[in-house]
Order: structure tokens, then C-alpha cells, then sequence
């Protein structure tokens, strides 16, 4: 079923394992849940076989990839929700996080096996492999600076960690978090870092520090996901067992939104995608018409919002 995307929908990575309203055994496509971002379910989501789904990104043409942990493959879907086909090949163990740069490249991000960052172009073929330094546990999330070369990431430990893709040579980490195992990351528009850490999200300056902690434990045993809204005032965070996902405010730390993703038994809550997250902001004007309500968002912030025109056919 093909349902049009709208600014600030919600995708979850939920897997499968067979259980309602997932399809019986032996096949098991990989689930991911389409919300509105009230917490309306939209649409189901079928990919490759797989019992974990985890990291989401889209591209500018709305293309949606997921990460197929176990499969060991990247199911790409078209603006809409139809399955297309899996991405790329070559995976060596449990890709779980995926970034898509200015130029329609792919990066995927490992846990295991060899623990590179791989590279493909847009039609799926491999063209660089990155061996990067970790800590616990592989290239497990990664995300792309504006310069497009910066590469942060996090292994399952307490380190922000820095690749550059374009000199192909290890930085030095960006941060040592206060605690915690530290998985999805994005970085925001000012240069600052939201991550989060198992039992916290933090917020780092460009330089590092962390300026803000967000503690979501009501209740939460994982904290796993990271995503920004397309207000530009407000972020997304999920816990990985409880399948709970929260929208909060950046500034006051207040939850606007809150729900429980279903999880099949066996399964995880592996990851979230905010449709429109990597667009340009958007204005007052256009966030009332596509919301329908009047964003709780500062003058001072307004003052930032670019005006622009949306891509077609997404809103």
C-alpha cells in the first residue's frame, strides 16, 4: 500500500518475528511503522527478511533505506512506502545505521564483522570502505557534518568518535560523554550534538561539551534513537525495549508527544526516521499548513527559519 509522506511523519524500525500483524514464518520481512507525528498509524512497511530493522534515512527524491540488522542487507522503498528492492551488497555483519550525502552516496554503518563504514553511490555499488577506529562495538551509528568529509560516530561506548571520508583518516574524538552506551546521533543545523546514551540524551556544544541532559525514564531502559524535527525546536528519542518514543523540547526539555511503538515478541525498536528532518526548515506559514497548528516555536528561533519551497508531490 502507497501512503504520501507528510512533514514530520514518524518511521519506526520494529522488525519482525511473526507475530500479529506481521506476517507468519517463514517469511518475515523486516517491519517499519509509518505514523503521523501524533502517533496515527499510516502504514506498515514490508522490506527484506530480516528479524531486526534498525537505522533509517531518505533521500532527496523520498526514497526510504533501512538497515536490515540480521538480514545483512538495506531495503530501499519508494516515496509512498512501496518496496523497491534491497540496496548494495557486500555487508560483513549487521549494518545498522545508514547517512546520505549531498551527492546521493550511500554510508552504512556496521556493528560487527570488519566494523567499516561502507560507501555506495547512489544506484548501489561499492566504492570505498572505511577501516575506522572503535570502542565497544563497530561503526555502530553514524552521522555526516555539513562539510560533508566529517564522519561522527559512536561504538557502543562513551565516545563520540570522527572520521574524515574524504582525506579517508581517523580524528580525534569529538566528545567522552558523561555515561552511559552511546548509539544514535545527529547533529543540528548550529553545529551542536544531540545523542543519545542509554539512560540519557545529551546535548554538546560545537566544541564538544555537554550544554543540556534530557532524562526520559518514565519508563525507559534504553534510550536508542535520536532524530531531529523538521520545527528545528523539538527532537525524537525511543526506548530499544519498550518501543516508547518521545517528542521533546530541545530548549525546556518538556515531552510534547509521546506513544508505544508495538514490537514483536523477540524483536527490538531499532531506529526512527523523521520525514523531512534533512529539508531545509520551514516557516511559521508553512508549518501551520502542514500541521495544522501553531508551532510553540520562539521569535528568536523564527528569526532562523528559512522559507522554501516544498518538493512535490511529498506534502
Amino acid at each position: 500500500m502507497s501512503v504520501s509522506y507528510a512533514y514530520g511523519d514518524i518511521f519506526a524500525s520494529v522488525g519482525s518475528t511473526g507475530n500479529p500483524p506481521y506476517p507468519a514464518p517463514p517469511t518475515v520481512p523486516g517491519a517499519v511503522l509509518h505514523y503521523s507525528n501524533l502517533g496515527v498509524l499510516k502504514n506498515t512497511l514490508y522490506g527484506d527478511n530480516t528479524q531486526y530493522t534498525t537505522g533509517l534515512a531518505f533521500n532527496t527524491a523520498g526514497m526510504l533505506f533501512v538497515s536490515c540488522f540480521t538480514g545483512n542487507v538495506v531495503s530501499r522503498f519508494a516515496s509512498g512506502g512501496s518496496y523497491l528492492s534491497s540496496f548494495g551488497s557486500g555487508y560483513d555483519a549487521d549494518p545498522e545505521s545508514i547517512v546520505i550525502d549531498n551527492e546521493g552516496n550511500v554510508y552504512v554503518g556496521q556493528a560487527d564483522g570488519t566494523q567499516d563504514i561502507l560507501k555506495f553511490n547512489s544506484t548501489g555499488q561499492l566504492i570505498e570502505s572505511f577501516d575506522v577506529a572503535t570502542e565497544n562495538r563497530g561503526s555502530d551509528w553514524i552521522e555526516l557534518a555539513s562539510d560533508q568529509c566529517t564522519m561522527f560516530y559512536t561504538s557502543e561506548g562513551t565516545l563520540i568518535k570522527r572520521y574524515d571520508v574524504c582525506s579517508d583518516e581517523q580524528l580525534t574524538d569529538f566528545a567522552t560523554l558523561p555515561s552511559g552506551e552511546a548509539y544514535a546521533l545527529k547533529i543540528r543545523a548550529n553545529g551542536e550534538v544531540m545523542v543519545a546514551a542509554t539512560g540519557f540524551v545529551y546535548r554538546l556544544d560545537s566544541s564538544g561539551a555537554v550544554i543540556q541532559t534530557y532524562s526520559l525514564l518514565v519508563p525507559s531502559t534504553e534510550l536508542f534513537a535520536l532524530n531531529l524535527d523538521p520545527d528545528g525546536v523539538t527532537f525524537w528519542s525511543g526506548d530499544l525495549l519498550s518501543g516508547r518514543i518521545w517528542r521533546v523540547n530541545i530548549a525546556t526539555g518538556a515531552i510534547v508527544t509521546t506513544w508505544v511503538v508495538p514490537i514483536p515478541s523477540g524483536s527490538v525498536f531499532g531506529g526512527l526516521a523523521v520525514f523531512g528532518e534533512k529539508f531545509p526548515p520551514l516557516s511559521q506559514e508553512q508549518y501551520q499548513r502542514i500541521y495544522g497548528w501553531r508551532a510553540n516555536i520562539s521569535d528568536e528561533a523564527l528569526e532562523t527559519l528559512e522559507v522554501f519551497s516544498s518538493p512535490q508531490g511529498f506534502v
